[in-house]
């Protein structure tokens, strides 16, 4: 398995009347995430104009790294409280360092 970093853009659209639910339980597994070994960063971010749109940058190790965080408790939890809240499946885009390509 490669060494190379594994980047996520996240855009995702939550149903107005879950926001406030899926902030906070963002914000638990931002905390948890962050300290994961592998984890190079976590942003997790909305639009100035559009607050329901969110937009999470994650930056890790590597694929393998990120495969871990998908395992962790905390991270399922957050998957499942997202079930019938976001308005359409999340757009995900994979990222490469430019001094990469």
């Amino acid at each position: 398995m490669s060494d190379a970093p594994y980047i996520l853009l996240v855009n995702a659209r939550v149903k107005p009347e879950f926001l406030a639910q899926v902030l906070r339980a963002a914000a638990v597994t931002l905390a948890h995430t962050l300290k994961e070994p592998g984890c190079v960063a976590f942003y997790q971010t909305a639009h100035t104009q559009d607050p329901e749109h969110l937009c999470f940058f994650e930056y890790f190790a590597s694929k393998a790294a990120h495969a871990e965080h998908l395992e962790k408790p905390y991270t399922k939890a957050f998957f499942e409280l997202l079930t019938d809240k976001l308005v359409s499946p999340p757009d995900i885009q994979q990222l490469t360092p430019a001094h990469i390509m």
